[in-house]
C-alpha cells in the first residue's frame, strides 16, 4: 500500500516527529517530500532544505537501498552501552543507507544477528522494521549477490 500524506509543518517539530513513529507502525517508514521543488528529506523537517518550502508530504522510502556506512558493535565497551534490548553476543550494526528511491537522502537502519557480522559500506540492503524494546526501529537486511 503506498500512503502520502500532508507533513503537519504548522503543528511544529514534535507533531512531524509524532507523525513519523506512527505512520512507520502503520505503513512503513517514510521521508519527507517537497511538493515544490521534489526533494526528499531526512530527519522530518519543517521546510524543504533544497527550496525552503512548507509544503511537504510524508512519502514511502521503498525497499531497497545501498549501506553507505556501518559500525559494528559487539561486546562491552566502558564508553558505550547498547541499549539493554540489543545486549547480544552476535552484537549489531548501525548502519547509514542510500535509498533508491531517494538517493540524496541518508536513513538510519539497525541491523542485526548474523547480518551484523557480513554487513559492509556498497552492500545492497532490503529496508523493514524490528522491534527494539517497545519501539519500531528501521532495519536492514542484506540482499545477496547473484
Amino acid at each position: 500500500m503506498t500512503m502520502e500524506l500532508r507533513c503537519r509543518v504548522e503543528d511544529g517539530t514534535q507533531a512531524l516527529a509524532a507523525d513519523f513513529a506512527s505512520l512507520a507502525v502503520e505503513a512503513g517508514w517514510h521521508v519527507q517530500a517537497c511538493d515544490l521543488c521534489a526533494g526528499g528529506c531526512f530527519p522530518p523537517r519543517l521546510r524543504c532544505p533544497h527550496c525552503g518550502s512548507a509544503k511537504l508530504r510524508w512519502t514511502p522510502v521503498g525497499e531497497a537501498a545501498t549501506l553507505v556506512g556501518v559500525i559494528l558493535v559487539k561486546g562491552e565497551n566502558p564508553r558505550h552501552r547498547p541499549a539493554r534490548a540489543l545486549r547480544r553476543p552476535e552484537g549489531y550494526a548501525s548502519g547509514i543507507v542510500a535509498l533508491d528511491r531517494w538517493p540524496d537522502v541518508r536513513f538510519p537502519v539497525l541491523i542485526e544477528g548474523e547480518d551484523a557480522a557480513i554487513a559492509e559500506v556498497g552492500m545492497r540492503v532490503r529496508l523493514g522494521s524490528t522491534t527494539v524494546g517497545s519501539r519500531q526501529v528501521p532495519s536492514g537486511r542484506p540482499v545477496p549477490v547473484r
